[in-house]
């Protein structure tokens, strides 16, 4: 398993639990799915290398900009029959660019990544 996700450098360690690949497993509403490779959110991680390239390439925060949206986050998603549908693992990052406001609970808006506080 990864040290860090953001941080493939700091190299990975043996976990003692946890199923294997191949192996049943129960969600939480009771359905069963075979664990295979990339079942788990840690099974994925970011690759700074890409990021530094610009473009299409998601940041640590599966988000990038471009002219016509600004800043946005993306899902994942698998197509079927000419739709998109959401697939696991939704999005790669459990973090989020900028800061939310002191007093707020949720924040949306047109800002760019860094709101209130961020240099």
């Amino acid at each position: 398993m990864l040290n860090d996700q953001y941080d493939v450098s700091q190299g990975t360690r043996t976990v003692s639990s946890g199923p294997g690949f191949s192996a049943v497993v129960s969600t939480l509403s009771n359905n069963e799915l075979v664990a295979e490779n990339g079942y788990f959110k840690e099974d994925f991680y970011w690759n700074t290398a890409l990021t530094v390239q610009g473009g299409n390439y998601l940041d640590q925060y599966n988000g990038h900009s471009d002219a016509e949206r600004g800043y946005h986050y993306h899902v994942t998603a698998r197509e079927e029959n000419g739709k998109l549908i959401p697939a696991f693992p939704y999005t790669v990052g459990d973090r989020f660019a900028g800061e939310l406001q002191s007093n707020a609970l949720t924040s949306c808006g047109g800002r760019l990544p860094g709101g209130p506080g961020r240099g």
